[in-house]
């Protein structure tokens, strides 16, 4: 019988000096199984400090998930895997191609490198591919390899709308998480519901940003694992079809009902009707805009809700009681803009705001008037904070988006307003309004550099503070600190 031979890792110089007595050598099996507990920073260490460990180090490494974000990062992979192309592709099982530059000079060896992880890595678990496939031209080929993927559990892809029904209907593998976004999907909308009943028994988060509809269901399908729905653009109205596939969701967002002004009523009152006889007992977590969820008109009893007043007006303020009086949330994030904060005393109604314990207010400052002065907009929030003693974590932003000249330039002024201020006065105003605060976050100027067309940069000073607060002091703390409590309430 032929022995086998056993490597082992040699003691160096400086080791042996450090230990008088015999060194202990260890085996390379041994070492190689140490690798397969490490983290990703230690194991990458560890492989750099032997050849035989690099080389037994890399199965355990493409384990790990592998991001490709840059040029560089498609060059570096590109070149690893270039040097045992099939071994090492076979090994991965988390790829994730994110290039937002389709100019990009790495473009080329990017669409070759996913061709091959998708012809040769069979074992591939998750994959993403974002920002990327609109620069492949025709993905039909990419959408095919896909569907050949038997192992693949999760799935987030950009792709065309002549391919996204093949990639649905032919995908092969029992998927958890899928994640599909369609790129310039006009014309008609598109039934989904048949292709996705081939995943009742695995599927757990659905993503469709799509123009697509839930409405057919074929052989009564019902998913019973499936805890998280997304439906960003498609055909949302009515909410009964939904109801009975997924009974069981935790967290449902909803962005467009496509319906006309006078079609709006009438479905919000099929939609209560329907929740009279079946509800979603463990939702947890309701976001979407506001049209949308005035329409589907959801009765839970939620912990997190986050809203976003899309193109909305001083009218859809009673919209916006209609939705928050039968959820009730603890944690509420609003998104609205500027103009509509003189509403604001109005926008939460009291009985609704008992329980809030947790809110954040996402000011947009596009389309500034004159009128809406640094003074105006506080105002507004003290009169929205005074009714609410139960809250106890606050985050008050004011942003402007990139893509508007105009509104940056209204925006330039309004952060002038405020650096006329203090920013401390304003947190000790808050805390009197809101005794039981605990944690406040006011993020008045983000980016706080502004580029002017003519002229110097206009700088906004420190204009975003974290506060802790304690029998109506506030004290300075770390930003960091509170961005990380925060985002463990769920703001």
């Amino acid at each position: 019988m032929a022995l086998r031979l056993r490597r082992s890792v040699p003691i160096t110089p400086s080791l042996k000096r450090r230990c008088p007595r015999r060194a202990v050598v260890m085996n390379l099996d041994a070492l190689s199984t140490i690798q397969s507990f490490l983290d990703r920073q230690t194991l990458l260490a560890c492989m750099m400090t032997s050849k035989d460990l690099y080389h037994s180090g890399v199965r355990f490494l493409l384990r790990f998930d592998t991001s490709l974000t840059t040029d560089a990062h498609v060059q570096s992979f590109a070149a690893f895997v270039a040097r045992d192309r099939r071994t090492r592709l076979h090994l991965l099982r988390h790829f994730s191609l994110e290039i937002s530059d389709t100019t990009s000079s790495a473009v080329p060896l990017a669409k070759d490198l996913l061709l091959d992880v998708l012809s040769y890595s069979p074992l591939l678990e998750k994959l993403v591919i974002e920002g990327f496939t609109s620069s492949l031209g025709d993905d039909t080929t990419v959408v095919r390899l896909i569907t050949h993927l038997r192992h693949l559990k999760e799935l987030h892809i950009l792709v065309s709308r002549d391919t996204a029904p093949a990639l649905l209907s032919d995908l092969s593998a029992p998927v958890a998480k899928l994640d599909i976004h369609v790129l310039d999907d006009l014309g008609d909308p598109w039934e989904a519901m048949p292709m996705v009943t081939r995943f009742t028994r695995s599927l757990e988060e659905l993503c469709l940003s799509a123009l697509v509809t839930l409405t057919s269901l074929p052989n009564h399908a019902v998913f019973p694992r499936m805890h998280r729905l997304s439906l960003n653009g498609a055909y949302f109205r009515h909410v009964a079809p939904l109801l009975f596939a997924f009974p069981n969701l935790n967290e449902l967002y909803v962005a467009y009902a496509h319906l006309h002004q006078h079609e709006i009523e009438d479905t919000r009152a099929s939609n209560i009707a329907a929740q009279a006889v079946r509800r979603w007992e463990k939702l947890d977590d309701l976001s979407g805009v506001l049209r949308a969820l005035y329409v589907a008109a959801i009765d839970a009893d939620v912990h997190r809700m986050s809203i976003q007043l899309v193109d909305c007006l001083e009218t859809d303020i009673m919209r916006l009681n209609a939705v928050l009086e039968p959820t009730r949330p603890r944690v509420l994030n609003l998104d609205f803009l500027l103009r509509l904060v003189r509403e604001l005393p109005n926008m939460i109604p009291e009985e609704a705001g008992k329980n809030l314990q947790a809110l954040r207010l996402c000011i947009n400052m596009a389309a500034c008037t004159p009128d809406m002065c640094a003074e105006s907009i506080l105002d507004g929030i003290y009169g929205l904070l005074a009714p609410f003693s139960s809250l106890t974590h606050l985050t008050v932003r004011l942003f402007c988006p990139d893509w508007s000249t105009d509104s940056r330039e209204a925006y330039r002024d309004r952060v002038a307003a405020f650096r006329g201020m203090e920013i401390h006065s304003i947190a000790e105003r808050v805390v009197e309004e809101v005794p039981n605060l605990r944690h406040l976050m006011l993020d008045i100027c983000p980016g706080a550099t502004l580029t002017q067309t003519d002229g110097p940069q206009l700088s906004s000073g420190r204009a975003a503070e974290y506060w802790e607060c304690r029998e109506g002091q506030v004290a300075l703390g770390e930003w960091a600190e509170g961005e990380r409590l925060m985002t463990d309430v769920g703001l």
